[in-house]
């Protein structure tokens, strides 16, 4: 069986709206070729343009549930197909209920404000804010290495924050996060202690997936994967103050190489971090129990959705 693609008309002037009626037939043969592929597996199917009347149509939609039109963007740049857009476009807000998008256009969100102090974490009463040590850092990017931080504890239980500088045996964790989420943020090279405190419960859980299977499981027997020690944080390492505005372009200039020196990268969004999406054993099992888990199957769609249009996929890196 062969099904022709169904070309939809350009969705001309961001303007104007359409036939709408016409519009929803339109969307609805796009979903019906979908389907007929899928359970024939049939020849290729239209995917989503930006220009389409059936995407405009899901894009209004979206904005009218108080979606950000910049947001939206993705739109140009994942070209997927009609029920999954849809899908997408029903989704839970990414940015969720900050703020009026109604006056955003597709070049300029009107909610961004400017970078706020990190807020504590659920049930801290203003905590001591935990400064990294600046000197080492300046010192390690005037001399164009990496400056990596690791999270030491004194006899105290006081944290404290190690400045060392990279080296091709040391392997590290890059740290990404949303600055607008107001968790691991901050303008002064310092946050919040309870913030590092979660920022450290998270990274001992993380597994190293560059141990070999000879260290998982030593001469037969289960063992523990050690867990990365040093990680990057832009907050930590990157200098804010305006004093420092050379080395801090430097770094800045720095972070494709950072990112791809580091063995994993672990992402803090907070919607997709208050997303359940279930959970099934993954790879590396040690110690009996799996070191890590993945999304339920049948969650799958939803985690994508849910990442695909994230604010940290809407970030500038």
């Amino acid at each position: 069986m062969t099904v022709l693609c169904f070309w939809d008309t350009p969705f001309w002037g961001a303007g104007d709206e359409g036939d709408t009626e016409l519009t929803l037939v339109l969307l609805s043969v796009h979903m019906l070729l979908y389907l007929i592929r899928r359970v024939f597996g049939t020849q290729k199917v239209l995917r989503t343009s930006v220009r389409a009347r059936s995407t405009q149509l899901l894009i209004r939609a979206a904005v009218s549930r108080g979606w950000c039109r910049k947001r939206l963007n993705f739109v140009e740049s994942v070209r997927t197909f009609y029920p999954a857009l849809y899908f997408l476009c029903s989704s839970p807000l990414p940015h969720g209920n900050r703020g009026d998008h109604s006056s955003c256009t597709p070049t300029k969100c009107q909610v961004v404000t400017k970078l706020a102090k990190p807020n504590h974490r659920k049930h801290c009463r203003h905590c001591r804010i935990v400064q990294v040590p600046l000197d080492p850092v300046l010192r390690i990017i005037a001399e164009d290495g990496i400056p990596l931080i690791r999270i030491a504890r004194l006899p105290s239980g006081k944290i404290q924050l190690q400045v060392v500088p990279h080296t091709r045996t040391l392997r590290f964790v890059a740290v990404s996060h949303v600055w607008a989420d107001r968790q691991l943020g901050s303008t002064k090279n310092g946050l919040p202690n309870c913030q590092v405190e979660y920022l450290n419960s998270v990274l001992t859980k993380l597994p190293n997936l560059g141990v070999s299977i000879s260290e998982i499981l030593p001469l037969g027997r289960r063992g523990s994967a050690q867990h990365y020690e040093y990680f990057w944080l832009d907050t930590f390492c990157i200098p804010q103050a305006p004093e420092h505005a050379d080395l801090r372009n430097k770094a800045i200039g720095s972070m494709n190489l950072i990112y791809a020196a580091a063995a994993q990268t672990i992402v803090f969004d907070s919607a997709l971090q208050k997303f359940e999406a279930g959970r099934r054993p993954a790879s590396m099992i040690h110690g009996g129990k799996p070191s890590f888990s993945a999304p339920a199957d049948e969650n799958l769609l939803d985690v994508t959705a849910r990442v695909c249009a994230s604010n940290w996929m809407g970030r500038a890196w």
